[in-house]
């Protein structure tokens, strides 16, 4: 293994066989609305590639989480303005 490697970034891990990953655990709040606990993506099999795609990966999945969020919280806000009888 080579020694000189920095440290790696949060979320980022090496894995037994050499290659890097992406390890992020889903919100609470989020986890009914994705049905995962915990989300996975493939970095690449060098640490130069790893970081590479790291900030790509890092943002398509913050991403992700807002909009989940930002589209709750409308269906949330659009129930406030239905009568009752029409939600049951």
């Amino acid at each position: 293994m080579d020694e000189t490697m920095p440290k790696l970034p949060g979320y980022v891990f090496r894995r037994a066989n050499g290659s890097y990953r992406y390890k992020r655990n889903v919100p609470k709040a989020l986890v009914p609305l994705l049905g995962k606990r915990t989300l996975y993506r493939q970095l690449g099999t060098t640490y130069a590639d790893a970081m590479k795609e790291f900030p790509y990966v890092h943002a398509r999945i913050e991403a992700m989480f807002d909009g989940e969020r930002k589209k709750s919280d409308r269906e949330w806000t659009c129930r406030a303005f239905v009568p009752p009888q029409v939600l049951f």
